[in-house]
C-alpha cells in the first residue's frame, strides 16, 4: 500500500483541502466570552494536527491553516501576534482576518496580559521604522498600550504584518467613529499604497466589513458610518460592508471614494439627510444594497423616495440595486422609490412592493406601473411582499415585450414573494381556501404564458411555490 508520504505535492495538497477546518460563523455575540459554543469555533484540530506530522506536510497544510485567522478567544489575539513575531513568514498565509472588541469589562480584564514589545524589538521582528516613527508623531502612546495587550493596539500592528490580506471582517464594541490605533494603521498604508511601496500597505486588501456588537439592544443607537471610511481610503478596497449603523445627520468628508464598487448597508437606520450625504461619498458604485434595521434604534422610518434621489447620481454606473426593510413607511405620504429608467447599466432590482409601488399620495393614490419605472437594461427583477395586483403589473409588463419597439424593460427572470394575509391577526385580511386556488391558478398561467417569451418567472408563498427551483429559493427568501 503507498504510504502517504510517496505522493506527490499537488495530491497532498488537495487531501489537505478536504481536511475539516470550517468556516467561521459571524455570531457576533459569542466572539467576546471566553467559553465559545462548539459551533462557532472555526475547528483547524485536524488540519493542525497533520500539519505537525512531517515538516513536509508542514510546508503543505499551513497556507490552508493559516489563511483565515478568527478571534474566537480574547487571548487569540496576543498568542497570534507572539507567533508571526517568531515566525514571520506565517503571516504571509493570511488572506481573511476576523477579529472583535473587548467590552469594557473585559478589556480591564484582558490587558493583564502583558506583551513586553519594545520598539528595538519590532524592528527586529520587520516593522519599519519609518512606520514607528509615524505612530510616533501621530499616537506616542502606541508603544505602551501595544505592551500593555490594548485591543486597538494590537489589531493595529497586525493588520501591517498581514502583506497578502484580502480581507477584513472587524466588530468594533463603541459607537464612536475613531477606532483610534487601527484607524492610524490605516492611514499609514494608504499613503504607502499611494507611494507604491509594498511593505505594511495592505495593497491586497479588497474587502472590508465591519459589523456593530453591542449588548444593549434596543438602546437606540447604531454604529457611526464615518468608522468605515478609512477602510475606504485604502485604494485597493472595493467592496465594503457595514452592519447594524445608525445616523439621522451626517457631515460628508471632502474625500469620494471612486475605488468602492460594492457598498452593502444591512440592518441599518438612516434619516434622509444622511443617506444622501453617504452615498455622495460613491460616485462610481456597481453593487448597492440597503437593508433598513426596522424600529429597534436609530431613524425608524424607512424613506424609498430619499434614497432614490440619493442614488441618482449612479445612473452611469449602477448594475444591482438591493433595497429591503418595512412594509410600513411609519407616515402614510410617503411615496415610493420613485422612476429607475435614468439607469442606463442597472441589470438587477431587488426590493419589497411598498419600496417600488407604493401609491403616491399626492397624485390621489395614483400607483406606479412597472413598465414606468424600471429601466431597459433589466435582467433580474425580484419583488417580496407583494399583493395580488403584482400578477396584472407582471402581465402588462409582458405584454409589451412581444410587439414594442420603445426602451420597455425586458427582464428574463422575476421573482415574486407573495404576502401572506392568511397568517394575518386580522380575519379580514385572511385568504380562504378558495381565494388561494384562485391565486395558484393565475400564477400558473403567468408562467406558461411568460415561458413562451423566454421569461423565467416564479412564486414564493409560505403555503406553496410555483416556478423557479432550491436556489432561487435561498437567494431570494421572499417566502418569510
Amino acid at each position: 500500500m503507498m504510504s502517504l508520504s510517496a505522493l506527490p505535492d499537488d495530491i497532498l495538497l488537495e487531501i489537505t483541502k478536504w481536511v475539516a477546518t470550517d468556516d467561521y460563523i459571524p455570531r457576533y455575540e459569542t466572539v467576546h466570552y471566553p467559553y465559545i459554543p462548539f459551533s462557532a469555533r472555526r475547528r483547524t484540530k485536524f488540519l493542525g494536527s497533520l500539519a505537525l506530522c512531517s515538516r513536509r506536510l508542514n510546508q503543505i497544510a499551513s497556507p490552508i491553516l493559516y489563511k483565515t485567522f478568527v478571534q474566537t478567544r480574547e487571548r487569540a489575539l496576543p498568542a497570534f501576534l507572539r507567533l508571526l513575531c517568531s515566525r514571520p513568514e506565517r503571516g504571509a498565509y493570511v488572506t481573511k482576518f476576523v477579529v472583535s472588541a473587548y467590552n469594557a469589562a473585559e478589556e480591564r480584564f484582558y490587558r493583564r496580559d502583558i506583551l513586553d514589545f519594545p520598539r528595538l524589538d519590532l524592528v527586529t521582528f520587520g516593522v519599519e521604522l519609518e512606520l514607528l516613527d509615524y505612530f510616533q508623531l501621530k499616537r506616542p502612546g502606541w508603544i505602551t498600550n501595544l505592551e500593555d495587550g490594548d485591543w486597538k493596539a494590537v489589531v493595529a500592528l497586525l493588520l501591517l504584518l498581514l502583506p497578502a490580506l484580502k480581507e477584513v471582517d472587524i466588530v468594533p464594541y463603541n459607537r464612536t467613529s475613531n477606532l483610534g490605533y487601527i484607524d492610524t494603521a490605516l492611514e499609514y498604508a494608504a499613503l504607502q499604497q499611494r507611494s507604491s511601496r509594498a511593505q505594511h500597505s495592505l495593497k491586497n486588501l479588497t474587502n472590508v466589513s465591519m459589523a456593530y456588537w453591542d449588548t444593549g439592544i434596543g438602546t437606540g443607537m447604531g454604529k457611526s458610518f464615518d468608522a468605515l471610511l478609512p477602510f475606504c481610503a485604502l485604494s485597493s478596497v472595493r467592496k465594503a460592508q457595514i452592519h447594524r449603523c445608525s445616523e439621522n445627520f451626517f457631515f460628508p468628508p471632502s474625500k469620494r471614494y471612486p475605488n468602492i464598487q460594492d457598498l452593502q448597508i444591512s440592518n441599518s437606520n438612516f434619516g434622509s439627510e444622511a443617506i444622501s450625504n453617504i452615498l455622495q461619498c460613491f460616485p462610481s458604485l456597481k453593487n448597492l444594497y440597503y437593508e433598513h434595521g426596522g424600529v429597534s434604534f436609530g431613524c425608524p422610518n424607512l424613506l424609498p423616495e430619499y434614497l432614490g434621489e440619493a442614488s441618482s447620481h449612479l445612473h452611469e454606473t449602477l448594475e444591482e440595486l438591493t433595497v429591503l426593510g418595512e412594509n410600513s413607511f411609519g407616515w402614510a405620504e410617503k411615496r415610493a422609490i420613485g422612476s429607475l429608467t435614468r439607469f442606463k447599466k442597472l441589470k438587477k432590482i431587488v426590493t419589497n412592493y411598498d419600496i417600488l409601488l407604493k401609491t403616491d399620495p399626492e397624485r390621489d393614490g395614483e400607483q406606479p406601473k412597472l413598465i414606468n419605472i424600471l429601466p431597459s437594461s433589466l435582467e433580474i427583477l425580484a419583488i417580496g411582499q407583494c399583493t395580488l395586483d403584482i400578477l396584472l403589473q407582471v402581465r402588462d409588463l409582458l405584454d409589451q415585450k412581444p410587439s414594442s419597439t420603445l426602451s420597455f424593460p425586458k427582464p428574463n427572470k422575476i421573482v415574486i414573494g407573495l404576502v401572506s394575509p392568511d397568517y394575518s391577526a386580522d380575519p379580514a385580511k385572511q385568504l380562504s381556501a378558495e381565494q388561494l386556488q384562485a391565486m395558484k391558478e393565475e400564477g400558473k398561467e403567468l408562467i406558461a404564458d411568460a415561458k413562451a417569451m423566454e421569461v423565467d418567472i416564479c412564486f414564493f408563498h409560505p403555503n406553496f411555490r410555483m416556478g423557479g427551483n432550491d436556489l432561487d429559493h435561498d437567494k431570494y427568501p421572499f417566502w418569510r
